[in-house]
């Protein structure tokens, strides 16, 4: 997860961690204005978020680059994801209905292909807050991952990296 490198990057640059989080990402808590959130809501590009958060960064004195930053969550995120993917490909096996919410980039299209399977053949739904235009944790996303799947909140489990995102999810019962 960036929230657990983003601690290694900020070490290296000898920055609290809170504030490059705050500067680089926003309040993961919210779904903001913060140009990351508005990124992920796919209001602005990739490029327009850079250069907001490079000045936001600029006004620290700190050099907030998001592309060298996804570079480093990237090599991070590529060991932990094996385990995850072989679990959800056991639960599908067992019968278990399996959806995503995801918080995602409309430039990074290329994440779906990034699976040893195809997506749909495991997930029947993809909420894409890029796509819909709402992140967690605002909880219309969930509602639609719900509605899609036709299961009530009570039947569901929802598994996330971040506490907020996970409190959302139990806030609607899940």
């Amino acid at each position: 997860s960036r929230f657990a490198a983003i601690a290694d990057v900020a070490a290296e640059m000898g920055v609290d961690v809170g504030l490059l989080q705050q500067i680089t990402f926003g309040d993961y808590r919210i779904d903001g204005p913060h140009p990351w959130h508005r990124l992920e809501r796919g209001e602005i590009t990739l490029d327009e978020a850079r250069c907001l958060i490079l000045l936001e960064g600029e006004k620290h004195k700190l050099k907030t680059d998001i592309y060298e930053m996804l570079a480093r969550f990237a090599a991070v995120e590529r060991g932990i994801r094996g385990p995850l993917v072989d679990k959800t490909l056991e639960w599908k096996r067992r019968g278990y209905r399996i959806g995503m919410v995801t918080n995602n980039i409309r430039e990074f299209t290329s994440w779906k292909t990034a699976f040893p399977f195809v997506l749909e053949d495991v997930f029947e739904v993809v909420a894409d807050s890029s796509c819909l235009g709402v992140r967690k944790p605002n909880r219309q996303i969930f509602d639609y991952a719900l509605q899609q799947l036709q299961l009530p909140p009570a039947e569901v489990l929802f598994l996330d990296d971040y506490p907020a995102n996970v409190a959302a999810a139990n806030a609607l019962g899940i």
